[in-house]
């Protein structure tokens, strides 16, 4: 399954030369491995473009780390934490009279003889209240980034996100029972009445349309349908990714054997 499949890490700070230097080298390899299927183009090329992302950045390689949390909230948390200290001793300093070196810092810091002790705990109050605010809108705003971009790219897995991450329908059915319940759909032989008369009317209707003749798909056409995708996309781009520029800098010979061979099965 694609959702399984590792991730490949976008190349942006390697230089384009040396990816290009790896993927017209791959390409030659590519150009001599046998694919009967689509599938297997595929899994061909982004097998390549795992092959260049360890070659060009092999210690960020390893997957499976745990994300770090971004820099925006590990700022606004740190701000946080200070605020909140500060509001701690400053409701110490209140309770007592004596001078430290704490105490003369805060009041400089907040100006607590201009403004008094109230407002400044106040203040500080309001300040780590704004805080996180700030940060559940800035949370919200980056998870609604994430599913709705989930949703266009996959739908499956944005409703199982939905429901908490699990699959709710059960054990999967046994794969023997599953193909005996269908065979014995499909495997009998039905005949359906070809002699109503919307078919002879349809008939009627397309008499005039030519058969269409074979279709030849050859290098040039593969070249200009590739070129139709974003200009922009390049190796580490945000719109796209290592595999899908192999795929639109591909050996095109390849790509029109595999789209010629599902015409024929078609």
């Amino acid at each position: 399954m694609t959702e399984n499949r590792p991730k490949l890490r976008a190349l942006r700070h390697i230089e384009r030369a040396k990816i290009m230097a790896e993927v017209k080298r791959l390409d030659k390899v590519l150009d001599c491995v046998e694919t009967r299927t689509i599938t297997e183009l595929n899994d061909t090329i982004l097998a390549c473009a795992h092959i260049i992302t360890k070659r060009l950045n092999p210690e960020k390689e390893e997957r499976g780390v745990p994300r770090h949390e971004p820099e925006w909230k590990v700022r606004l948390q740190r701000k946080e934490q200070e605020i909140r200290k500060d509001l701690s001793k400053v409701v110490e300093s209140k309770g007592r009279n004596v001078e430290d070196p704490m105490r003369i810092r805060l009041e400089r810091k907040y100006k607590i003889k201009v403004k008094g002790f109230d407002v400044v705990i106040e203040e500080l109050k309001q300040d780590l209240k704004a805080i996180r605010q700030k940060i559940k809108r800035f949370t919200d705003r980056v998870e609604q980034f994430n599913q709705n971009r989930l949703f266009v790219n996959n739908q499956r897995q944005f409703y199982r996100n939905l429901q908490g991450g699990k699959n709710e329908n059960g054990e999967a059915p046994d794969r023997g029972a599953t193909r005996e319940f269908w065979q014995t759909i499909w495997s009998e032989p039905v005949e359906h009445n070809r002699n109503v008369a919307w078919i002879e009317k349809v008939k009627e209707n397309n008499e005039h349309v030519e058969k269409q003749t074979d279709l030849d798909i050859t290098d040039e056409d593969v070249k200009q349908a590739l070129s139709q995708g974003c200009p922009t996309c390049g190796p580490g781009a945000a719109c796209g990714s290592l595999a899908h520029f192999m795929w639109s800098r591909g050996p095109p010979r390849k790509i029109a054997q595999v789209v010629k061979t599902i015409i024929a099965i078609c």
